[in-house]
């Protein structure tokens, strides 16, 4: 675990946050990159984090997402609804309604 100033981005702690034994790494989309995808293979972990759609290069525009990158996303965000939904119930439950969780 570490700790940092507050303007301090989280990505940027990513490496640290990871554990020799998990085996299946699951972000919102602000920790997509191409950097922490092949770190992640490289380790033999399951990368489950949307993917964001991508600046085209000669444009300032957005390229869209590809059917198989949308399929992903569904199925990635259908196992991370399921997971934080037991935190919001056990929130609700015990009155923590404006607290935020640190480490595991």
């Amino acid at each position: 675990m570490t700790i940092t100033a507050a303007n301090e981005s989280d990505v940027g702690q990513m490496s640290a946050l990871l554990r020799e034994k998990d085996e299946v790494i699951m972000a919102d989309a602000g920790y997509t990159g191409d950097k922490h995808k092949r770190s992640a293979r490289y380790k033999e972990k399951v990368f489950m984090v949307n993917d964001k759609r991508k600046p085209e290069h000669t444009k300032n525009k957005k390229k869209n997402l590809s059917s198989t990158q949308k399929k992903r996303n569904r199925k990635t965000s259908q196992v991370r609804a399921k997971v934080e939904h037991c935190f919001r119930v056990l929130k609700r439950q015990f009155g923590y309604n404006k607290i935020r969780y640190k480490g595991l």
